[in-house]
């Protein structure tokens, strides 16, 4: 590990809406099929919206506590930089 990483926090904000988006759509169903409570359900798509709020509110670039991608420590940015050169 190289130490801590820097994501760009209009990736780490995409990706949180993202994932917000892929709950919205799939809780209800998991409700209904009983793999998961209203109330789970609810809360985890508060604590991840909390979680969008902090970051964005953050002062100056976020850092991660987690260990390094498989990306090499590159954001999403500069994936896709590097994906359209090569294209």
């Amino acid at each position: 590990m190289t130490g801590p990483v820097l994501f760009d926090r209009d990736d780490m904000i995409a990706e949180i809406e993202r994932e917000l988006a892929l709950r919205r759509r799939n809780y209800p169903r998991w409700i209904t099929a009983g793999r998961m409570s209203p109330n789970t359900a609810r809360r985890q798509i508060a604590v991840l919206e909390e979680i969008g709020r902090v970051i964005g509110a953050l002062p100056g670039p976020a850092r991660t506590l987690f260990p390094e991608p498989p990306t090499g420590g590159m954001s999403h940015a500069e994936i896709q930089r590097r994906d359209e050169k090569a294209t």
